[in-house]
């Protein structure tokens, strides 16, 4: 237990901004020392030159670390330069390859369209007569006819609408 004196004391060093240790040796008989905090807070102030030789001191100290360190920056960097590349040239495969499906293909539909197909009743009627018009066009190669829809299903009390899209397979 500690006295009202060594309690006063620590207080006092407390408040100076130094920290009191109490060691205890073997016959039970302590005594106090003091850690002045502030005289072990040491800066260290180095100057540019000095921080590249303590840099390149470890480097030649510690070889293997520095050359995998190195190994692993030059691999990372390199992986994600290939990366980068395979990405952008998978990007213009596929944009060459969707630009090369039919981009001279052109579709008519009767009556006015939505963002989700015709929305209004058609005014004119698609028959044969109508596809043989539009196969007289100049510049026109062939005219594909198919058939555009919205069904509803019924199953066991199920309901599930569905969009029909119906045309001639061989045409395609």
């Amino acid at each position: 237990m500690k006295s009202d004196r060594e309690m006063e004391t620590e207080d006092v060093l407390r408040k100076n901004g130094n920290s009191p240790i109490t060691i205890t040796n073997s016959g039970n008989r302590s005594s106090n020392s003091v850690i002045n905090k502030k005289k072990q807070k040491k800066h260290y102030h180095r100057n540019l030159k000095q921080i590249f030789l303590l840099s390149f001191d470890a480097l030649r100290e510690r070889k293997a670390r520095s050359a995998l360190t190195i190994l692993m920056v030059v691999v990372g960097s390199g992986l994600m330069v290939a990366l980068n590349g395979m990405s952008a040239g998978q990007t213009d495969f596929i944009n060459k390859s969707l630009n090369s499906l039919a981009p001279n293909v052109l579709f008519v539909t009767p009556g006015q369209n939505g963002f989700r197909g015709p929305t209004g009743p058609s005014t004119i009627i698609f028959n044969s007569e109508v596809v043989n018009r539009i196969k007289s066009l100049p510049y026109v190669q062939d005219v594909v006819p198919a058939y555009q829809g919205q069904l509803q299903l019924n199953a066991q009390g199920n309901i599930l609408n569905a969009q029909v899209f119906a045309y001639k397979p061989e045409k395609i």
